[in-house]
């Protein structure tokens, strides 16, 4: 990364899966501002100044001016008397109008009917470099439980909705691995050498659906599908639940519900705001 004067960064070297284009120059305080914002993601409980400088790599006194700025506008929020900062109402508004004008509520919709059909929980994620962020979860009634949360990123390879869009046709598979680089373990279940990996991205294309066998969180199995025809898919559905409940005299059953929600999010409205390819 060579930093340029003027205020922005020049990025020589950046990789092609998501991110910027090599010679793209960015704005260093947009950069910022948005790895403050990023630091509420699932983050009800808000952020102190000393924790979000810690998180993005500030000094305080830059973290504060930027902070400054994000409440004025309306970004963020700090109530009176109170040292932690909050989702600002402008945020609060633009995700309302979001939420609701691009089909992310009957999406919703699909993964609570998925919920309560399986009895477990379902979740809809998306690709982002490396990870898979989850964009839409819906829990399970039971006591005994497993929820992803939105906003919550795993690393593709230890994810069932990551293996999923992994292997959806259009991609190279030799490449695709090749590109993620080092594959970090999640549990001792992780899968973390690459030629497991494409021989598991093989059989996903062979039978049309992804397993993960506690190689996010131990204890938990999850099945996914991707919700897009022959093309390269963005968008995937899956279900995550206890291993006990999650057996394999269950697995027809299960997948016969998630291949259902899963053809009736790929009819929505969702798929053209977020793309079926790239």
């Amino acid at each position: 990364m060579t930093v340029l004067a003027g205020g922005t960064n020049r990025d020589e070297s950046a990789p092609s899966n998501g991110a910027a284009a090599p010679g793209v120059v960015h704005n260093q305080s947009v950069l910022k501002a948005v790895a403050l914002i990023g630091c509420f993601v699932d983050s009800a409980e808000g952020k102190t100044l000393t924790e979000l400088a810690r998180h993005t790599g500030m000094n305080v006194s830059t973290a504060y001016r930027m902070l400054q700025t994000l409440t004025l506008t309306g970004v963020l929020r700090r109530n009176d008397g109170e040292e932690r900062y909050f989702v600002g109402p402008m945020l609060l508004a633009l995700a309302g109008s979001t939420f609701s004008s691009n089909g992310y509520g009957i999406a919703l919709d699909v993964l609570r009917a998925l919920s309560e059909e399986t009895g477990e929980s379902a979740s809809l994620g998306i690709r982002d470099g490396d990870c898979v962020v989850v964009l839409l979860s819906s829990g399970s009634s039971q006591q005994l439980r497993f929820m992803h949360r939105a906003g919550e990123r795993i690393p593709i390879h230890c994810s069932a909705m990551g293996k999923a869009l992994l292997a959806s046709r259009g991609i190279n598979l030799a490449q695709a691995v090749a590109g993620l680089g080092r594959l970090h373990p999640m549990t001792p279940h992780s899968i973390c050498r690459t030629d497991v990996l494409l021989a598991e991205l093989e059989r996903i294309r062979q039978t049309g659906h992804a397993v993960e066998e506690e190689e996010s969180h131990l204890g938990v199995r999850s099945l996914a599908m991707i919700a897009a025809g022959g093309d390269t898919a963005r968008i995937a559905v899956g279900v995550q639940g206890p291993v006990s409940r999650m057996s394999a005299e269950r697995m027809e059953f299960l997948l016969e519900l998630l291949r259902n929600a899963t053809n009736l999010v790929a009819k929505l409205p969702i798929m053209e705001r977020l793309g079926t390819s790239g």
